[in-house]
């Protein structure tokens, strides 16, 4: 019994050690050091990494989106890993993912952002705008990062579906066209005005989002009969094109 105590005791602070040993990152701004003691870091909203501010994140840490959230950098970003102990960007729910590291104007930065021996996985750009496009990493007017030994893995960009045509909108009215639509470019990175430095990464099973066009709108039925013609009818909408974007892996864009 005594024995059968102390194996318990020691499982519930095993337990309570385990728990203890994660950090909590709500929405907002965040700067200065990820420790591997503080590993893994619970990201619970979109985060921020202000202009002429530094977070720099230590080799084995974790980095874990618990929903569909970004990490917007403007200052300098020091994700600098090692050969045998990486970082690991990724997601909880990996089937919804997360929308990876979007830097912006890093150009006006004293010193580089730099992505070491890191690990992107399971970043997914979708919405409107430039959110579609670089599933794990968006860099627009950047030209300082450096991405170096770094695996890119599972990312996308989201699928797209177009809006189907209108019916006819009068008796013997042809239908509307379906809506064309273009899924985001750059599965795994997507490049904008920014002619950074890449070196020795490894990318696979990224992908661009599918593309569904809107079906055409059906023709309105004419609701007069003829009767050496027959009941005349609107023509059916044509179908909307689908495209599935450009650059599974990287995407270069403008002056990159």
């Amino acid at each position: 019994m005594q024995r059968l105590l102390i194996s318990l005791t020691f499982a519930v602070l095993l337990a309570s050690i385990i728990a203890s040993a994660q950090t909590i990152i709500p929405g907002g701004y965040v700067s200065g050091s990820w420790e591997p003691s503080g590993s893994p870091y619970l990201i619970q909203g979109t985060i921020y990494l202000d202009e002429n501010q530094i977070l720099a994140i230590e080799p084995g840490v974790h980095v874990i989106f618990q929903g569909y959230y970004k990490f917007n950098i403007e200052g300098m970003l020091q994700a600098i890993g090692t050969e045998s102990d990486s970082i690991t960007f990724t997601a909880a729910d990996t089937s919804e993912g997360w929308h990876g590291l979007r830097f912006y104007d890093l150009n006006s930065q004293p010193d580089s952002s730099r992505l070491v021996y890191c690990v992107l996985e399971y970043g997914r750009a979708s919405g409107v705008g430039n959110s579609k496009y670089g599933g794990a990493v968006y860099a627009t007017n950047s030209d300082l990062l450096r991405l170096s030994h770094c695996t890119f893995s599972n990312n996308s960009t989201g699928d797209v579906f177009g809006h189907h045509g209108p019916e006819g909108a009068e008796p013997g009215g042809n239908g509307g066209t379906g809506e064309s639509v273009i899924s985001g470019h750059g599965g795994a990175v997507y490049l904008n005005d920014s002619s950074l430095l890449i070196t020795n990464c490894v990318f696979k099973d990224n992908r661009t989002g599918n593309a569904t066009g809107g079906n055409g709108g059906d023709g309105q039925y004419e609701s007069i009969f003829i009767p050496w013609q027959g009941a005349a009818g609107g023509d059916g909408g044509d179908g909307g094109n689908g495209t599935s974007g450009s650059g599974g892996a990287i995407y270069i864009h403008a002056g990159s």
